[in-house]
């Protein structure tokens, strides 16, 4: 990023923050922070001076902008100044393994797929973008169930539908009666909404202030039948058949076995794969398509799994080739398993080597800190935090889970495995998550603690 910077000053000359926050194509929202950190870095170095127009190269800035131009790590030129269409740029702040699901689905490599939370100041951008995509999706919205598809869909699955306007794509509404009717197959009625229509507001929490699981297909018929197998309504969902369910979002027959041998909500068949990393020195370097993936491989060897995860990142790299860079580089991250379950935090650690004295002085405090909070054998990074897969925010003294917008961004990453985690703000003292596992979780759950609080790497 400060590579970038510079490289963008010097055929600027003069560039205000928000204008490199542009070129950078980062969140004024979340990302301020981020941005911050790498301008004062620069200006420390006396690379960078700032002043009342904003920042600019330094004699000493402008005599090393040949040397970083010759630096193979940033690409061609001309990449670093490719701009990412409205829609990239609305894929690129989500999860990097969410894009990878959502246009796996749209190169019909994935019959179906669930986007497990939304920023809501994103929602109204994200809905355009299936719609371009052309895939049809459904979610929990304030009163009832919502199924949007292309109106041709819609009127071979329920007859000709009547609408007010000349809209390509309908929104129908179903209430908890109306919706099991459709899913077991029973006469059902629904409510034709406009697309201006407050009643397609998702349900939200009102915390991280996100849209809860929103289901997608190419397909109707695809998708209704992983709502019938997931049982959706405004309830849990239904996970009493995984065989099903596993089927109805494309996965490999040899993993869904290995889930249903385990439990009902493959927290054992994950508690075997990611120990069977460990056991073979593989949990530091894990290929990138276990990251690509909606579920978990039934061992570190399966070769369908591994076809699937390529075919996913094929599927992003087909859509935009600047896209799927950015994916994958953010995918080759190294991943905090806060608890069981599909609990990961993706990262970009930063290497200690470009600490600042500060910066030093800032690990040794929280080090200290984690050391009491969390165990003596923690272990500290500072990572570059991801956008979360799924957003919550959860607080019950003494465990805290707060995966909100804010949370991306530098963070220090203190975790002792079988033990606990803390993660906190860089330069403040703000906690996001913070837990040890004997309070975070029942006594079922001991034999399979042994794979958690800890950092997989991919390669």
């Amino acid at each position: 990023m400060r590579r970038q910077i510079v490289l963008f000053l010097s055929n600027e000359g003069t560039a205000t923050f928000t204008q490199i926050m542009d070129y950078l194509r980062l969140d004024p929202l979340w990302q301020c922070g981020t941005i911050g950190y790498h301008l004062n870095r620069l200006v420390e170095s006396g690379l960078l001076r700032k002043h009342k127009d904003g920042y600019e190269l330094t004699s000493e800035g402008r005599s090393i902008v040949d040397i970083v131009k010759g630096i193979g790590y940033l690409g061609s030129k001309k990449k670093l100044n490719l701009r990412l269409s409205s829609s990239e740029q609305v894929l690129d702040m989500l999860n990097e393994r969410t894009v990878c699901w959502l246009l796996a689905v749209v190169k019909g490599v994935k019959p179906a797929a669930t986007i497990l939370s939304v920023r809501k100041d994103l929602w109204t951008q994200f809905l355009k973008v299936l719609n371009e995509l052309d895939l049809c999706w459904s979610y929990e919205g304030i009163d009832g169930m919502v199924l949007t598809c292309q109106k041709d869909k819609a009127d071979r699955q329920f007859g000709s539908i009547h609408m007010h306007s000349d809209d390509k794509i309908t929104s129908l509404l179903f209430d908890d009666k109306e919706w099991t009717d459709l899913l077991t197959g029973d006469k059902s009625s629904f409510k034709v909404l406009n697309q201006s229509s407050a009643r397609l507001e998702p349900i939200v929490y009102q915390n991280p202030n996100a849209a809860w699981e929103l289901t997608v297909s190419r397909d109707l018929q695809a998708l209704l039948t992983f709502a019938r197998v997931n049982q959706r309504t405004r309830g849990a969902a239904c996970l009493t058949d995984p065989v099903e369910r596993g089927k109805a979002l494309g996965y490999p027959e040899c993993c869904i076995e290995a889930h249903v041998k385990g439990d009902v909500w493959g927290l054992v068949a994950r508690h075997n794969f990611f120990k069977e990393l460990i056991d073979l020195g593989l949990d530091d370097r894990m290929p990138v398509e276990f990251w690509a993936i909606a579920h978990i491989p039934c061992s570190v060897n399966c070769q369908e799994s591994l076809k699937l995860g390529r075919k996913y990142l094929d599927a992003v790299r087909s859509y935009s080739s600047t896209l799927y860079d950015l994916t994958v580089k953010k995918l080759c991250g190294s991943y905090l398993a806060y608890s069981v379950g599909e609990r990961f935090l993706c990262f970009e650690e930063v290497s200690q080597e470009e600490y600042s004295p500060e910066l030093r002085n800032e690990y040794g405090v929280v080090s200290n800190v984690a050391g009491k909070l969390v165990s003596d054998n923690v272990k500290l990074a500072l990572g570059n935090v991801h956008t979360p897969l799924i957003y919550s925010d959860y607080e019950s003294y003494p465990i805290r889970l707060r995966l909100v917008p804010d949370l991306v961004g530098l963070k220090w990453i203190a975790y002792s495995p079988k033990e606990g985690m803390l993660v906190r703000d860089m330069g403040r003292n703000e906690i996001y998550l913070y837990g040890l596992l004997k309070w975070m979780l029942p006594n079922e759950y001991e034999n399979i603690i042994d794979t958690v609080c800890r950092v997989y790497k991919c390669s």
